[in-house]
């Protein structure tokens, strides 16, 4: 399965890329992807060395953190399987949310693909926002901001419970349900007082469970319609309660369209994890088509 998984991959960098991008750089992503896979293989999973930084896209993109599989599992879902992409990052000056930053894998993309971008990034787990916010300084993503605060659907604080010996655990959440041994006490901020500033082209929000009163937040303050794009990660029953559809019609009343990506649950009506792809109508027609990406560009 693992190398199967590495294959498949590796053909969707040459067949399955979501925007222009010419062979020699094409080439220089298998290759990197090829290095960081063998190291994982060799020097982490049979020779257990800890790595703990790693250079993507020579000299351009650094990026540090507490775990090396962790690594390579986020970069194979945002860089290689484009995850969260959607033609409107390509926007000039686009303003995007990264809810759930964690490392700040995705505000690495982002600042990737379109170096005018303006992110604000949330991230409840204090270690790791202080390690997205290294991330972004030592990369030089000077229009991304770094703000350690669980999002939710009002202000104040709230338990977070995080893995005690797993820093950076990706079940980290403010929701009990998760399972967790460890817990700390984390501000929480909702996003409307933000849109009530600005409008945003993209919010992005894996956050364990809280993106359903987030969501039901925008829409009580009528602020959904100032976003034009959503990807959310939907924690579907991971507190027993149908919750979803009741998300999927205030986004659907708010003139929005939906894609999704899921996989068949262990068993009926268990917990699931739902991608749901998010546009108001015509968003995509008025993107312009983003430029061919050269090799020679320094961003790869």
């Amino acid at each position: 399965m693992y190398w199967a998984n590495f294959i498949k991959n590796i053909i969707q960098i040459f067949r399955g890329f979501p925007f222009p991008i010419t062979l020699w750089a094409r080439l220089h992503i298998a290759i990197t992807y090829i290095r960081i896979k063998v190291k994982e293989a060799v020097l982490v999973k049979l020779f257990k060395l800890v790595l703990t930084k790693e250079i993507l896209f020579y000299p351009t993109l650094t990026m540090e953190f507490f775990a090396y599989t962790q690594f390579v599992s986020l970069f194979e879902d945002i860089f290689i399987n484009h995850q969260y992409y959607h033609p409107i990052l390509h926007k000039k000056n686009v303003t995007v949310v990264d809810g759930g930053a964690h490392m700040g894998m995705f505000s690495a993309y982002c600042n990737w693909i379109n170096e005018t971008v303006r992110i604000v990034a949330y991230e409840a787990d204090p270690v790791m926002n202080s390690l997205c916010n290294k991330n972004a300084v030592s990369n030089s993503w000077k229009k991304t901001k770094c703000i350690n605060a669980a999002l939710s659907g009002k202000k104040g604080k709230r338990w977070f419970y995080f893995d005690q010996e797993f820093p950076g655990s990706f079940m980290s959440s403010i929701s009990k349900e998760r399972g967790l041994g460890g817990k700390v006490t984390v501000p929480c901020l909702p996003l409307s007082p933000l849109l009530r500033k600005r409008k945003l082209d993209y919010i992005k929000l894996d956050i364990e469970g809280a993106e359903y009163e987030v969501l039901q937040n925008l829409a009580q303050k009528r602020l959904l319609m100032k976003v034009d794009v959503f990807t959310v990660e939907f924690h579907h029953n991971i507190e027993k309660i149908e919750r979803l559809s009741k998300a999927l019609k205030d986004l659907s009343t708010h003139g929005f369209i939906f894609s999704f990506d899921a996989k068949k649950p262990s068993k009926l009506f268990a917990f699931q994890d739902i991608l749901v792809y998010a546009e108001k109508t015509g968003c995509a027609e008025s993107v312009n088509r983003p430029p061919t990406r050269r090799v020679s560009d320094p961003r790869i």
